[in-house]
């Protein structure tokens, strides 16, 4: 999910949450790889810049959202 735009991944992350909700098992790494999209890395390096100006895009109501997906997988 790295190397699409902001806009991208913010279109596309829905979907891929709710791929894992349907069938976590079968979606393999993509759990994974959602965790590690969404985590800031240290403050200003590159990476959290990266990750930052995708975070950004997102509403409250759609912030609220990924925090409940988060939530479900720690569960």
């Amino acid at each position: 999910m790295a190397n699409i735009s902001p806009q991208g991944f913010r279109f596309y992350l829905p979907a891929y949450m709710l791929f894992v909700q349907e069938d976590y098992e079968g979606a393999n790494m993509i759990s994974e790889n959602i965790v590690h999209s969404l985590t800031l890395p240290d403050a200003g390096t590159k990476p959290y810049e990266f990750v930052r100006e995708r975070l950004v895009l997102f509403n409250e109501r759609q912030r609220k959202a990924v925090l409940h997906f988060l939530e479900y997988l720690e569960r």
